[in-house]
């Protein structure tokens, strides 16, 4: 399998962990791998439109399946059959979330400029920063973050009070990291 394949299914798989983070799931602690195979997906691409196309199949993914109640909504509210409330629903995830598309773009450019740089301990504060800058200014319908998997922790309230959500948004990716790093040393 190429590596644009296996990046695209990577990519799914990555939607699927964030998905399964938030409601009606709550599995949050996924939230502390739900990265890691975007990070292998995105790793391995050297064209900026393999790193978009994966973003993009990430956020669908996780898109189609957190919002599948925009379904229900058109399909009983807005008085639509069935196919057309589903095509609400694709439309709707394929153009909802944008953050890991400004991610990608973020992460193309940073990889381009850092060249030999671009290694070990600096991701830790590169890849969490462009992460957390992709969250802060994509324009979102419904504002939620990756950081707020950790609410149903408690003692996760204090480091959010002093950070915020993207701080908690921050550390998560960071986790992330650290994991990717170990598995792919």
């Amino acid at each position: 399998m190429d590596k644009f394949k296996r990046g695209i299914l990577l990519s799914a798989l990555s939607g699927l962990l964030l998905s399964l983070c938030f409601e009606p799931f709550n599995l949050s602690f996924l939230c502390l791998v739900a990265l890691v195979p975007l990070f292998y997906a995105l790793f391995d691409q050297e064209r900026f439109w393999h790193l978009f196309i994966c973003s993009w199949t990430a956020v669908f993914v996780q898109s189609i399946i957190s919002f599948q109640w925009v379904h229900f909504v058109a399909r009983e509210f807005g008085s639509l059959s069935w196919i057309a409330s589903f095509f609400i629903l694709i439309a709707f995830s394929l153009f909802t979330n944008l953050y890991l598309q400004i991610f990608a773009v973020l992460f193309y450019l940073f990889r381009r400029a850092a060249g030999a740089k671009y290694k070990g301990l600096f991701l830790f504060v590169a890849i969490p920063s462009l992460y957390v800058i992709a969250e802060a200014v994509d324009p979102r319908i419904f504002n939620w973050s990756i950081g707020d998997a950790f609410s149903s922790y408690k003692y996760m309230f204090q480091f959010a009070d002093e950070f915020g959500v993207l701080g908690l948004s921050f550390l998560c990716v960071v986790l992330n990291v650290a994991l990717y790093l170990m598995i792919s040393a």
